[in-house]
């Protein structure tokens, strides 16, 4: 029986996307790590990603306000669903990869437009 509790990795992939379209606002904590775990607020969830070389490597675990959450060995053996980060397309992995990458250097948005914008 399937812990209703725990989030499946569609249901991240959806939240995923939402910030892929720009629904939701992301807000990191400290830098974009070379190897090891960045913690982002995605809207009113708390979301743990895994980054190997500098790079977006997978989802380790994820927490939503109403309790539920779900994490890497949930997601591992979910008949073929996966982690939610090897869900998403090439593209939108880049992507995501890059508004992640924005959200540690939130004072570069704002210098991203010089005066002539």
């Amino acid at each position: 029986m399937k812990n209703t509790n725990t989030l499946s990795a569609q249901e991240v992939v959806a939240h995923l996307r939402r910030a892929l379209r720009a629904e939701i606002t992301i807000t990191a904590e400290g830098p974009v790590p070379y190897k090891g775990e960045a913690i982002y607020e995605m809207g009113d969830w708390r979301v743990w990603i895994f980054y190997y070389e500098g790079r977006l490597d997978y989802c380790d675990r994820v927490s939503a306000p109403n309790g539920r959450a779900g994490g890497y060995a949930d997601w591992a053996d979910t008949n073929g669903d996966g982690n939610p980060v090897s869900l998403l397309s090439t593209e939108e992995a880049l992507a995501l990869e890059r508004i992640f990458n924005r959200a540690h250097q939130p004072h570069q948005l704002d210098d991203a437009c010089d005066p002539g914008c």
